[in-house]
C-alpha cells in the first residue's frame, strides 16, 4: 500500500497566506497611523490657533493699552519741567513795618531780611566732592549713570510696596529735586508717572552737575535751613567748602527724616545715619578704608550756642511768625514754589506791613525770659534743669482789630533763628478750655440751652461699667440739678458731654472747622501704624482730648469771638505786602464773619466772667480784675495727669491763650496755681499797664451790654420762673437771677419744686400717721425714675432732696438711710446717694408709719424700670 502523499500545492498556499496576513496587518497599521496623524494634526492645529489667538489678543490689547496710556499721558500728564528763578538774582533787602498809635508805619530796622539769611546759593565748583558724593552714595548711587530714573530702584520700590514695606525708596536725586520744587508728593500713579517722565525729560536739558547744584541748594536740612551752605553755617559755623568728611556725612544724613536725624535735636540718630553713609562711600569706592575709619571715629563738633553764626539773624517769635505766614501765602496766593518764595522774601526787596505791637511783644518777652523763676518761686519749688524744664507759649490778639499783636513760642531768651515756635507750630491738648468754644457757645447759638438753663450734673453714660465722664473733683461726686452758670464756673465734664450727644459730634466738628476755623482737628485719619484716629469722639470735642490738639494762636482767635460780639476774624500777623516798587503784592486783610449772635456772645462773656470771679479761674490777676472793673473772662484747661495746662481769657482790650507743659508730654505734678494761669496773669498785667496808666478807671472799656437782655428771677433747679416753693428748699432758697432776652423771659413757673410734709421728729418725709404738730412744709425736687437710673450707686449731692411719686399700694422701705422711693427701683439700679449724711432728708418716717412698711403682697418691686412707666400720680408720702 502506498504511503500517503502530500497534496499538491500546499507549500505555496502557506506562503500566500503569510503574505496576505502581513498585507492585512500593514493595512490596519496604516489606518491606525493615519487616524492618529489626523488627530495629532487637529490637536496641533487647534493649539496653534489658540496660541495665535492669544498672541493676537495680547498684541491688540497691548496696543490698545499703549494707545490709551499715550492718550492719557498726553491729556493728563505734563512731562515738561523747568526751574525758573531758582536763584532769583536779586540782592534787595526786605523791610518790615509796624503801625504806631498815630497810624504811622515805622520800620523795624533790626528785623530787616537780607539775602544771605537762611539760604546762600553756592555754585557746584565750590561744593566739596565729599559732600555731593555723600548725598549720591546714600540717596542715588547710580546718579551719574542713569538718565533721570533708576528703573532698578523703581522696580524695587514697587516690589517693596507690594510686599507691604515702603522702606525701599525709588526716587532718584533728579526726581527728588522735582518733588522738592513742585511740592507734588501725593501717592498716585499719575503723579509718579509724571515725575518719571519729567525726570527723563529734565536730564536731556541739564547736566548732572547742574542738577546736583540745584538739589544741594534747595534741599531742606532741618533747623530752618534750605541748602547746604546754610546748613554748614548753622551746624558748624563754616563755609561749605571747609567741611570735613564727617561733617559732610552729618549734613547728608538729615534730608530723609530731618527731625529724626537732626544733629542738634537727635545727635545719636545723626551718628547712626552718618555711619551708614560713610560705609556706603567706602563700599562704593568713594573713600579709602583709612578715611572711613578715621571719619567714623571722629567726634562731630557742632557750633556752640553762643558762637556767632554767619547766616542767621535771631528774630523774635513774632517776626518768625510773619516770615512763616508770608512764605505760605506767597506759595498759596501767587503759586510760587517754596524755593522761589524764600528767595523772594529774603532777596526781593519786599515791604511787609505787620500787625506787631512792639510794647505788647516786649512785655511778653520780659515775662517769658524769667517765666520758670516766677512760677517755681511762687510754688516754693526748685526749678527743673534746663534740659528737662517745662515749656510754654502765648498768643495775643488785639480785640479792636482782631490782629495777632504778640507771640512768644518758648520760655527763656530766644537764641535760635526760626526754631520751634510753640505758639504757632505746637498742637497741644486744650483740656476744659475748649468747652466754651466747642460746646457752650454752640449750644447757646443753637438754642439747646440759654444762660438761665438748668442741667443735671450726672453721668452722661456708663463706660466699661463705670459712670462717664467723671468731674475733675477728687471725690468722684456729681452735683445733680444745677445751672449752666455753675456748670461752666466749676468746669463740669458731664454737661458738655450731654450737650455734645444732643447736638451730635458731626455738627460740632463742622462748626469748629468752618466757623471757628480750627485747622488741626481730625475727621478720620489712618496713622502710619494703621490705627484709625478721629476727633468725632465724645471726649475729644467735649473734654478737649483731641488727636493732635490746637495751637495757642487758633485758641486765641476763637476766644476773641466773644469780646467781639460774635464776630470771628483770623488772627493775621501782617496786613499787606508791597513790591520794592510800591505795588501791592498781597493784601491779607481778613474777612469778618458773624458766627455767633450778639446775645450768644453776651451770654458767653457773662458765663466766663463767672469763671474768673469765683470759679476755676478765680486766681487770675486780682490786680487786672480790679483795674478792669471785673471786665475779665476766661477758662482753665487741664488734661489727664496734668500733662498740658491751658488758660484762655480776655478783657475788652486783649485776648490771650497760654499753654504750659513739657515738649514731650509727661505729668507736670501738682501746682497750687496753674502755671498757665500765672503766666497769663503776668503777661496781661504787663500789656494792660499802659492802658491803666493813661486811662481813668471809669473810662476803660467794658464788654458790650445788650438792651434786649434783662435779668429775671428763676429757679436754679428748673431754670423756670421762680415760685414760693423754690424758697422752701431745705438747702435754702433756690431763687437766682439770670439773663434772658426780653422776648424769651420765662413765663412757665417752676414745676419741679413740690411742697411736702416733713416730720421734724424723725427728720424725714412724713407719712399720714405723723402728728400734725411735728410736721412742717418743705420743697423737694420732683423727678422721674428714668431721670436718675444708675448702674452703680454713685454720689450725687442733691440725691437727698429728690422726690418721686409712688403708687397708692406702695410699700415704704424700713431702711432710713435710703430715699423713701427706693422701692421703685430694681435691686440692681440706683438713684444715687448724698454723702455726709446718715439719714437723708427724703428718707421715710418709719417711726410714725410702720404699717406702711409692711409687705402685704399688694406691691411688687419692679425688676425693670419699664414697670414704673404708668405709676400713679398720687402719693401718700409727704401728702
Amino acid at each position: 500500500m502506498k504511503g500517503l502523499q502530500p497534496m499538491k500545492g500546499t507549500s505555496r498556499n502557506k506562503n500566500e497566506r503569510k503574505k496576505e496576513t502581513l498585507s492585512s496587518t500593514w493595512a490596519i497599521t496604516k489606518r491606525i497611523l493615519k487616524t492618529l496623524g489626523m488627530y495629532m494634526l487637529k490637536v496641533f492645529t487647534y493649539s496653534m490657533n489658540v496660541l495665535l489667538t492669544v498672541m493676537l489678543i495680547g498684541i491688540v490689547a497691548g496696543s490698545i493699552m499703549a494707545a490709551a496710556l499715550a492718550i492719557y499721558c498726553n491729556e493728563n500728564i505734563d512731562a515738561y519741567f523747568e526751574i525758573q528763578d531758582l536763584q532769583l538774582d536779586l540782592d534787595e533787602t526786605t523791610t518790615l513795618y509796624y503801625q504806631n498809635d498815630a497810624g504811622e508805619w515805622i520800620e523795624l530796622e533790626e528785623d530787616r531780611l537780607y539775602g544771605e539769611e537762611n539760604r546762600l546759593w553756592i555754585s557746584y565748583d565750590r561744593i566739596p566732592s565729599n559732600l555731593y558724593q555723600a548725598f549720591v552714595a546714600i540717596e542715588d548711587k547710580r546718579f551719574f549713570t542713569h538718565s533721570g530714573v533708576d528703573f532698578r530702584r523703581t522696580l524695587g520700590a514697587f516690589l517693596g510696596f507690594a510686599a507691604g514695606t515702603t522702606s525701599y525708596g525709588g526716587s532718584t536725586i533728579t526726581q527728588q529735586l522735582i518733588k522738592n520744587i513742585t511740592h507734588e508728593d501725593d501717592t498716585t500713579i499719575q503723579r509718579k508717572m509724571q515725575e518719571i517722565l519729567r525726570a527723563l525729560d529734565f536730564e536731556t536739558r541739564k547736566t548732572k552737575e547742574e542738577i546736583l547744584e540745584m538739589y544741594l541748594n534747595t534741599i531742606y536740612l532741618s533747623q530752618g535751613c534750605y541748602g547746604v551752605q546754610t546748613a554748614s553755617a548753622k551746624y558748624f559755623n563754616k563755609d561749605v567748602s571747609e567741611l570735613s568728611l564727617v561733617e559732610c556725612a552729618a549734613i547728608a544724613a538729615i534730608p530723609q527724616y530731618p527731625t529724626r536725624w537732626d544733629p542738634i535735636q537727635n545727635p545719636a540718630g545723626n551718628k547712626e545715619r552718618r555711619d551708614v553713609i560713610l560705609k556706603e562711600m567706602f563700599t562704593q569706592g568713594i573713600i579709602t578704608k583709612e578715611d572711613y575709619e578715621e571719619a567714623k571715629n571722629t567726634e562731630l563738633v557742632l557750633a556752640t550756642e553762643g558762637q556767632e553764626q554767619t547766616t542767621s539773624t535771631v528774630h523774635s517769635y513774632y517776626i518768625d511768625t510773619v516770615i512763616s505766614d508770608v512764605l505760605k501765602d506767597l506759595q498759596k496766593e501767587l503759586g510760587y514754589t517754596e524755593t522761589m518764595a524764600y528767595r523772594m522774601l529774603y532777596s526781593g526787596g519786599l515791604k511787609i506791613y505787620t500787625c506787631l505791637k512792639p510794647n505788647v511783644q516786649n512785655a511778653l518777652e520780659d515775662v517769658y525770659e524769667s517765666a520758670l523763676e516766677t512760677i517755681y518761686a511762687a510754688e516754693k519749688k526748685k526749678i527743673p534743669d534746663a534740659g528737662v524744664a517745662p515749656q510754654s507759649a502765648i498768643s495775643v490778639v488785639d480785640n479792636s482789630t482782631g490782629y495777632l499783636v504778640g507771640v512768644v513760642g518758648g520760655i527763656g531768651k530766644k537764641e535760635t533763628a526760626r526754631g520751634l515756635n510753640r505758639a504757632t507750630q505746637s498742637t497741644r491738648q486744650p483740656g476744659s478750655s475748649i468747652k466754651p468754644i466747642s460746646i457752650y457757645s454752640i449750644a447757646l447759638e443753637k438754642g439747646v440751652i440759654s444762660f438761665g438753663s438748668s442741667v443735671d450734673d450726672t453721668p452722661a453714660l456708663y463706660k466699661n461699667g463705670s459712670p462717664y465722664p467723671r468731674n475733675s473733683n477728687t471725690t468722684g461726686t456729681f452735683s445733680g440739678r444745677n445751672t449752666v452758670v455753675q456748670a461752666v464756673k466749676s468746669s463740669f465734664n458731664t454737661i458738655p458731654m450731654k450737650l455734645l450727644i444732643e447736638m451730635t459730634p458731626e455738627y460740632i466738628y463742622e462748626f469748629m472747622t468752618t466757623k471757628y476755623h480750627f485747622s488741626t482737628l481730625v475727621y478720620n485719619e489712618v496713622t502710619p501704624t494703621g490705627r484709625v484716629v478721629s476727633d468725632l469722639g465724645l471726649s475729644s470735642l467735649s473734654l478737649g482730648g483731641l488727636t493732635y490738639g490746637v495751637t495757642t494762636r487758633e485758641m486765641t482767635q476763637a476766644y476773641a469771638t466773644f469780646p467781639n460780639n460774635g464776630t470771628f476774624r483770623e488772627a493775621i500777623s501782617y496786613q499787606y505786602i508791597e513790591t520794592k516798587d510800591g505795588e501791592i503784592l498781597i493784601s491779607n486783610m481778613p474777612e469778618t464773619e458773624q458766627i455767633l449772635s450778639e446775645e450768644t456772645a453776651f451770654s458767653m462773656n457773662e458765663l466766663l466772667k463767672g469763671v474768673v470771679s469765683g470759679g476755676t479761674g478765680s486766681k487770675a490777676s486780682p490786680t487786672l480784675k480790679k483795674e478792669m472793673n471785673n471786665q475779665m473772662a476766661g477758662k482753665t484747661g487741664t488734661t489727664n495727669d496734668s500733662k498740658d495746662l491751658y488758660f484762655s481769657g480776655y478783657t475788652p482790650y486783649y485776648t490771650a491763650a497760654v499753654w504750659f507743659g513739657y515738649d514731650k508730654p509727661k505729668s507736670l505734678g501738682r501746682f497750687s496755681t496753674s502755671p498757665a494761669l500765672t503766666l497769663w496773669s503776668k503777661c496781661m498785667d504787663a500789656i494792660h499797664q499802659p492802658i491803666i496808666d493813661s486811662t481813668a478807671k471809669k473810662d476803660r472799656l467794658t464788654f458790650a451790654s445788650m438792651s434786649n437782655m434783662v435779668k429775671c428771677k428763676i429757679c436754679k433747679v428748673s431754670g423756670l420762673k421762680a415760685t414760693a416753693a423754690c424758697e422752701l428748699d431745705p438747702r435754702g432758697s433756690q431763687v437766682t437771677q439770670s439773663y434772658f432776652m426780653v422776648s424769651k423771659q420765662p413765663k412757665t413757673e417752676c414745676n419741679m419744686h413740690v411742697q411736702v410734709k416733713w416730720c421734724t421728729v424723725s427728720k424725714s418725709v412724713a407719712g399720714p400717721d405723723c402728728p400734725e404738730e411735728t410736721c412742717k412744709v418743705i420743697s423737694l425736687v420732683k423727678l422721674n425714675v428714668t431721670d436718675r437710673y444708675f448702674e452703680t450707686n454713685i454720689k450725687v449731692n442733691d440725691a437727698q432732696y429728690i422726690y418721686m411719686t409712688v403708687p397708692e399700694n406702695y410699700v415704704y422701705p424700713t431702711d432710713t438711710t435710703k430715699a423713701f422711693f427706693i422701692n421703685l427701683y430694681p435691686s440692681n439700679r440706683y438713684p444715687g446717694y448724698s454723702i455726709n449724711t446718715t439719714r437723708p432728708v427724703n428718707s421715710f418716717c418709719v417711726e410714725h408709719n410702720q404699717s406702711l412698711t409692711a409687705d402685704n403682697g399688694s406691691y411688687k418691686r419692679p425688676t425693670d424700670v419699664k414697670d414704673n412707666k404708668n405709676a400713679p400720680s398720687q402719693t401718700t408720702a409727704g401728702g
